[in-house]
């Protein structure tokens, strides 16, 4: 039987052909629907949405990597109150390689560093002392008259006998004498330098730490200027030795911050990111926050920042062994404050003050909470679990290390300082190589 043409078939089919060749004429550039016009603050917003997305993403892959390192079953998103984790015997699935550990020593904690400090750390920064206007030694206070009494020789003694290596450190926050510092930088860099090559010497350390904390966008190219004037005056007095900066979580991410990450790294062996001090003030929060779901200052958001300026073998992540206390309005976490600012507390202080510890989930840190009177706290802590994941996170970021903040606040709890070491001894460089 022969095929009938139906007229209405055969339009029908030339649509679909003409559907058909528009689609490829699409594909192959011939022909273009009308595009909208963005505005310049548009395709801003566009951008900074895809960076966004792309930054959420990052960060919840580091994370599930690093919590699968840890040998904890951590508490979900919940809409109610979570325990914090139980502490296991094995803090880590299986050892992490080893990396550098390094324990910042306050001088008033120094008399009382035990056994463990020395033996779950490779690196100790001994702070330290205050730098003057001048650049020279700030010789008044108790950091002062504290080294000026022992010059911490038998500290150096016994972390050598440890087998680790020992920074001294020098210090100021003091912005008239940063701006002195950074409007003459060469100078105040040469008395700096020769101060400290006298007490490298004369003290037997391995090292310099320097933790000059600035605020002022003013200072920031003054400072790299500072420092490479004094990194190059200690190698001209022949202290060829272990240089290592302190700088802030947010400072590789920002162009207006003190520290100029990029131009700073190169003058140095290491830089510490002081990955803590991170709360809001208005609210109580966490100091030391690993992730931080509206990318806020956090420690994943600091290292991805970093890892794009500086080779990751240059960087330790700084860890506290610290609270902050927040005298709030509610018990609810996250609560509005009553204060200007939070009360710093010791990890040992917060263990023995024996509260129930709960999990945040947003930051995976610890807090806990009490009423005194018709005022409740909030404190919020780093704890071995939690100190744990930011060992892991070191290693999926492929850090030379990780230190804390600081050695003797931790009190007997051992367990801390383990968490460092990541199930692992730390990484030490041989005396010959000092």
């Amino acid at each position: 039987m022969a095929a009938t043409r139906h007229p209405v078939r055969i339009a029908a089919g030339l649509v679909v052909l003409l559907g058909v060749a528009l689609a490829a004429a699409a594909v192959s550039g011939v022909f273009r629907p009308p595009r909208p016009s963005l505005t310049p603050a548009q395709i801003a917003e566009q951008k900074a949405i895809r960076a966004t997305k792309r930054l959420l993403a990052q960060q919840a892959k580091v994370v599930r990597a690093a919590d699968a390192l840890v040998a904890v079953t951590l508490p979900q998103q919940s809409s109610r109150l979570s325990a914090a984790p139980a502490i296991p015997a094995n803090l880590f699935a299986t050892p992490l390689a080893p990396v550098e550990v390094l324990g910042y020593v306050p001088y008033w904690e120094a008399p009382d560093l035990t056994a463990a400090d020395f033996v779950d750390t490779s690196v100790l920064a001994i702070y330290g002392v205050e730098v003057a206007r001048n650049g020279g030694f700030l010789e008044s206070g108790p950091g002062w008259a504290y080294y000026a009494d022992t010059g911490y020789r038998a500290l150096t003694a016994a972390a050598h006998s440890a087998g680790d290596r020992v920074l001294f450190t020098v210090a100021t926050t003091d912005e008239r004498v940063i701006s002195n510092l950074t409007h003459n930088p060469a100078p105040t860099s040469a008395r700096l330098a020769a101060a400290m090559a006298d007490a490298v010497t004369s003290g037997g350390f391995d090292g310099v730490d320097i933790d000059i904390e600035g605020a002022s966008h003013a200072d920031r190219a003054g400072f790299v200027s500072f420092v490479a004037d004094f990194v190059s005056a200690l190698r001209h007095d022949g202290m060829h030795k272990m240089v290592v900066l302190n700088c802030y979580p947010q400072s590789a991410g920002s162009s207006t911050d003190f520290f100029d990450v990029a131009k700073l790294a190169p003058l140095v062996n290491q830089i510490f990111v002081m990955d803590y001090d991170m709360e809001q003030d208005a609210n109580s929060s966490a100091n030391a926050p690993l992730t931080n779901g509206d990318l806020g200052l956090s420690d994943v958001l600091s290292l991805i920042q970093y890892r794009r300026v500086v080779p990751a073998s240059k960087l330790v992540l700084g860890i506290p062994f610290y609270g902050v206390d927040f005298t709030t309005m509610t018990g609810k976490p996250g609560s509005l404050t009553l204060t200007e600012s939070p009360t710093v507390v010791t990890y040992s202080t917060i263990a023995a003050a024996g509260g129930t510890p709960l999990w945040d989930p947003g930051s995976q840190t610890v807090w806990t909470r009490f009423q005194e009177g018709a005022k409740w706290h909030e404190t919020w802590f780093d704890d071995p679990v939690s100190v744990a994941l930011k060992r892991a996170l070191a290693s999926e970021f492929h850090l030379a290390g990780v230190g804390a903040w600081a050695l003797g606040f931790e009190g007997n709890a051992t367990v801390m300082l383990e968490a460092l070491d990541g199930g692992s001894p730390p990484k030490r460089v041989s005396v010959t190589s000092r």
